[in-house]
């Protein structure tokens, strides 16, 4: 997975849990986190309103990514 792709599953993971997932290091669970997260989402018109947050958290945390 690219960076791109592990940020997209940890804002769709933040959208439904409010927070996010705390093993940014495994691309594996990234995966199915953006797989199963992606099917919740989906149609969900509202989803949107739920990333307030999310880039702030996302700056603070990036860094425990590993290199792909």
């Amino acid at each position: 997975m690219t960076r791109e792709q592990i940020k997209m599953a940890c804002r769709m993971f933040w959208q439904v849990k409010g927070h996010l997932p705390p093993m940014l290091n495994r691309i594996d669970a990234c995966r199915d986190i953006y797989d199963d997260y992606f099917r919740r989402l989906w149609c969900n018109h509202e989803a949107w309103q739920w990333e307030e947050g999310f880039e702030q958290a996302w700056e603070k945390q990036k860094h425990q990514l590993g290199t792909e």
